[in-house]
């Protein structure tokens, strides 16, 4: 069972929209601990600056879910609803791109990947460019 929450400053504006196995009382606790321990994710360090200040962060169970999948629809009603919400960039190297691209090379796609593939690319059509292209390379090949 996973538990959709958010954390809220004393105010109750939304900071961070994230999903736990745990109960909602001990991810709390431990947020603040990892921030106490200086961990430097973002949340981490609006804690500390909390805890500073003598304040501490609320939570708030959104949902229960059997899985994860419907947390980024929450992440993104939550950012529409507050703009200044906690968002760590995660930006990938150009390397990691490479890697990620290399390891899906050769994989196999399922019937319905396939299908839906195929449907999305129902009534598109090759720009005249692309079909001089495709025949300039046919016929290389076949000359080979």
């Amino acid at each position: 069972m996973i538990r959709i929450y958010v954390l809220c400053d004393p105010n109750d504006k939304l900071k961070h929209v994230a999903a736990t196995g745990l109960s909602i009382e001990d991810c709390l606790a431990k947020h603040i601990q990892c921030a106490k321990d200086g961990f430097t994710r973002i949340e981490d360090r609006w804690i500390r600056e909390l805890l500073a200040r003598g304040e501490l962060p609320k939570i708030r169970q959104l949902c229960v879910a059997n899985d994860a999948r419907n947390l980024q629809q929450w992440v993104t009603i939550a950012r529409r609803s507050n703009p200044t919400m906690l968002v760590e960039p995660r930006v990938a190297s150009d390397e990691t791109k490479k890697r990620m691209s290399l390891a899906h090379i050769g994989r196999p796609k399922s019937e319905e990947t396939k299908r839906k593939i195929a449907l999305a690319r129902t009534g598109q059509t090759h720009s005249t460019e692309t079909k001089l292209k495709i025949a300039a390379s046919l016929r290389k090949r076949r000359s080979l």
